[in-house]
């Protein structure tokens, strides 16, 4: 198994989803890895609310401030140097691609869903990173 020295961990603030992700990256972490959280907020839509954008914005700012609150709070409690959280606003997607090549992480860890009917049709986070990304990426199956 390779020694992995920077191991990005997408955390989705669902307690009992970021314990299960966690808890797989810090296993796979030797006494030199770094763990790295991420959080991406998906940005709101202002299509068609030209005159509420100041609204939505503030909305958004207020979200990302409280994911940044959460984000801190776990990275403390599962002993996560503060300049290794990052909460971006953005699609997971493009958040995660661009701050694991930022970073140079050589695994990612990611919790998945299985999906069916039209969600099937549609990529998953996961499925798009294999096409963007050079490193490993291990995904954790949620409940």
């Amino acid at each position: 198994m390779p020694s992995y020295q920077k191991i990005l961990v997408a955390i989705d603030l669902n307690a009992q989803h970021d314990e299960q992700v966690f808890a797989k990256a810090k296993s796979l972490a030797a006494e030199h890895t770094q763990l790295f959280l991420i959080n991406a907020v998906e940005e709101l839509d202002g299509y068609g609310a030209s005159s509420a954008f100041h609204a939505i914005a503030n909305i958004e700012n207020q979200i990302t401030e409280e994911h940044k609150l959460q984000i801190t709070e776990y990275a403390k409690k599962v002993g996560i140097p503060e300049n290794q959280v990052y909460v971006i606003v953005g699609s997971a997607h493009t958040a995660i691609v661009k701050l694991s090549l930022e970073i140079e992480a050589d695994l990612i860890v990611v919790g998945g869903y299985a999906h069916h009917g039209l969600s099937f049709l549609l990529h998953s986070t996961v499925e798009s990173l294999i096409h963007h990304i050079p490193c490993d990426i291990l995904t954790i199956k949620l409940n």
